[in-house]
């Protein structure tokens, strides 16, 4: 029912910015007379990263190549849109998360945790919500949670083709939504200390997984550069809009709120008083 429902906040700025367009005056010199609409070129779809740094590039693609199906299919205007075809890939991204959740646990050795991992998943309020959110959380978590899984395999077989899957894993998390970048440094992190604790050969064997690790880490990391290069001075420019509008005041009210909205769902009556004021 909710992939129905009208684009908010983050949502709407995202669509009029990135996938879908908005209207704007058709003549500059005329600011009361008539409205023509603009749409989104690819190249802004893409590169685009203006409004609050915050276009999720995997979700906004795909986001626009749905809703322009939709569009081509239904014989609907340039100016029409479906917050249905915009939200599909989050549902896409959050019920394949459910089932790598359960794969990751496989892969763990646990499958009935995985199993009971995923049901309490499909239950959470906060994934509900992101699952028909026109954001790339979804598709964050999802290829996240294969990220986890290729690299246990990749770290058992220790192939090429092991470790590239663990990088294209890991770049798409990246490049669903960037604020991945904070779970990916500690992870690969404990996997060097891991690699080199872990080896008992000798030195050129040691290097080897090592090196291949590393390998696969830099190609991916450079094809995320080459992607987001464009987009940095617009997301760091805008960062420094927020900024200056006071957004980023950290309290101890704001944090209880953030601890509590993670992991229940819920904010402290008082916290939203206290933002209203």
């Amino acid at each position: 029912p909710r992939m129905q429902h009208s684009l908010w906040g983050d949502e709407s700025m995202a669509a009029a910015e990135y996938i879908q367009g908005h209207y704007i005056k058709a003549a500059a010199d005329a600011p009361l007379g008539p409205l023509k609409f603009r749409r989104v070129t690819w190249l802004e779809t893409v590169f685009g990263d203006r409004q609050m740094g915050n276009n999720h590039y995997l979700f906004t693609q795909l986001a626009r190549l749905s809703v322009d199906r939709w569009r081509k299919w239904g014989g609907h205007a340039r100016h029409e849109f479906s917050e249905a075809a915009i939200r599909l890939p989050a549902l896409v991204g959050g019920l394949g998360l459910l089932v790598a959740l359960a794969w990751l646990g496989r892969q763990l050795g646990a499958p009935r945790a995985g199993l009971v991992a995923a049901f309490l998943m499909a239950l959470h309020p906060w994934h509900l919500r992101y699952c028909t959110e026109a954001r790339g959380y979804s598709l964050m978590g999802l290829f996240l949670c294969l990220t986890l899984g290729s690299l246990i395999t990749a770290l058992g077989s220790g192939t090429w083709l092991a470790w590239s899957l663990f990088a294209a894993a890991q770049f798409l998390t990246l490049y669903s939504c960037k604020i991945a970048l904070y779970p990916l440094v500690a992870l690969n992190l404990a996997v060097a200390v891991a690699l080199w604790r872990a080896s008992r050969g000798t030195g050129a064997e040691r290097l080897r997984g090592l090196g291949r690790w590393f390998a696969v880490n830099v190609v991916s990391a450079m094809v995320f550069l080459l992607l987001y290069a464009p987009c940095h001075a617009q997301a760091v420019a805008a960062v420094g809009k927020i900024r200056q509008r006071g957004l980023n005041d950290l309290s101890w009210p704001w944090l209880r709120d953030m601890l509590s909205e993670a992991l229940t769902a819920l904010i402290a009556p008082r916290g939203i008083v206290a933002r209203n004021d």
